[in-house]
């Protein structure tokens, strides 16, 4: 049986993080509930959704966000918000290059992003981002599993 279109656009959005280059050592998972403890990291986190049956004839349109959080170890504190930052930067560029994500939704809108900084003394420097997406989406009426 094929997937919902919604599994089939998270499933995307990992594999497409998975063309991240130039970051060493990145981990990638789906809804982690443990702690992180491999640096550098994605965790995307299936999100809620609206939907909107009366958009389009025979149709509803679905706008699904999609959370991913980052998370990274730095070797200095000054590096802490470089490191992040670029991160950051090779996740929106990923997902950005293809909001279709070949042709399974029709828009990826960025949204908020929160960050956090750990500054624990005698810690090595570990920051963290989550950052929302939110999908845009259509299937037949009553039919998740179809255009």
């Amino acid at each position: 049986m094929t997937a919902p279109i919604r599994e089939q656009i998270l499933s995307a959005l990992v594999s497409q993080l998975g063309n991240i280059s130039g970051i060493t050592g990145l981990s990638i998972d789906r809804n982690k509930n443990a702690q992180v403890q491999k640096f550098p990291a994605l965790i995307v986190l299936d999100g809620d959704q609206t939907s909107d049956p009366g958009t389009a004839y025979g149709n509803t349109l679905y706008s699904m966000n999609v959370n991913v959080e980052g998370y990274v170890q730095s070797s200095s504190a000054a590096a802490t918000g470089t490191d992040l930052n670029m991160l950051y930067g090779q996740v929106v560029q990923t997902i950005m290059q293809d909001v279709t994500l070949g042709g399974i939704c029709i828009d990826i809108i960025e949204g908020e992003m929160l960050t956090n900084i750990d500054r624990s003394e005698g810690q090595q420097p570990v920051a963290a981002f989550s950052v929302t997406f939110a999908v845009k989406y259509f299937t037949a009426s009553g039919d998740p599993f179809h255009f």
